[in-house]
């Protein structure tokens, strides 16, 4: 069951929590972020990409100005 203090800031807040309840040490629970860190700004660095180059298509097509 969640507890009263993580609803309420769930309630509040405008990012996903996490709740782990696992055996990793600190140190693998670190590397597991860094990870999800990375995948997070390589996703963001390919929509930027795919974004630009639908906007050249479109140009290039006379879709958009």
């Amino acid at each position: 069951m969640i507890q009263p203090e993580l609803k309420a800031y769930r309630r509040c807040s405008d990012r996903h929590v996490l709740v782990l309840e696992t055996n990793l040490t600190y140190v693998e629970k670190c590397q597991i972020f860094h990870y999800a860190d990375l995948i997070r700004k390589a996703g963001n660095e390919l929509t930027g990409i795919m974004k630009k180059d639908m906007i050249s298509l479109f140009v290039r097509k006379g879709i958009a100005s």
